[in-house]
């Protein structure tokens, strides 16, 4: 005949994890019909990377057509930081990076422990540099997921000084700051797309499809009244 205490097991264990399940099952319930929408967007918030595409600024021209103020197509360098959570990897990128792209090591060497899904190491940078910073991630693929290289534009000056204070200048996000490039530079700036992309933790793109694109709008060129006469100078 079974003891007292071997009933007491019997009866009692069954029922407390039947208690334990049932209230298991109700938090997962829970969390899957009333929190759903919560937890549904913080995992597409850790999991989706939005970057930005810059569009090409207008041209400011004479009434001839002659450029004054023009865009051409540069690149930027791009990081990923939760990427690099080595400190081999960090000190190797931080010093490729700052020697080759003449910036400071102490910054860059920062920048993986910044709470951001992707930051821009450096701005509007010749081909030569994009392409030695490709040959880089070339042979060392284990950092795709960290740094890229994307499209960027820049703004030049074909004469100069000439009417510099008329045309004026734009800032390091490329909006008018001063003159012409100020006063029309609703026209000019043009709207930002963006690349919207769902990738894993470790930056790599998820077994299914899922990129979207929103193309930039260029802006728009801004023609002066007068005749500079540039062609004869």
């Amino acid at each position: 005949m079974p003891s007292k205490n071997n009933r007491v097991i019997h009866f009692v264990f069954p029922i407390f994890f039947g208690v334990v399940f049932l209230g298991l099952a109700g938090w997962l319930f829970y969390l899957q019909i009333f929190q759903h929408e919560k937890y549904e967007s913080l995992a597409l918030d850790q999991q989706t990377w939005e970057i930005a595409v810059e569009p090409s600024r207008g041209s400011i021209k004479d009434v001839n057509g002659v450029d004054l103020a023009v865009s051409a197509t540069a690149y930027q360098v791009l990081m990923a930081p939760s990427q690099l959570t080595d400190e081999d990897d960090c000190v190797e990128v931080a010093t490729f990076l700052s020697e080759t792209l003449d910036l400071d090591y102490d910054t860059v060497y920062s920048y993986p422990q910044k709470n951001s899904q992707y930051l821009a190491v450096k701005r509007r940078i010749e081909k030569d540099d994009a392409d030695s910073v490709n040959a880089f991630l070339a042979e060392h693929k284990e950092y795709s997921a960290a740094l890229w290289v994307s499209e960027d534009t820049k703004r030049y000056y074909p004469y100069n000084n000439l009417l510099s204070t008329v045309i004026g200048f734009v800032g390091s996000d490329n909006q008018g700051l001063e003159g012409l490039e100020y006063y029309y530079d609703n026209e000019l700036s043009g709207t930002p797309g963006k690349i919207t992309a769902v990738r894993t933790a470790k930056g790599s793109p998820m077994p299914f499809e899922y990129e979207s694109y929103q193309d930039a709008v260029d802006g728009y060129d801004v023609y002066l009244t007068v005749d500079l006469q540039i062609q004869y100078i």
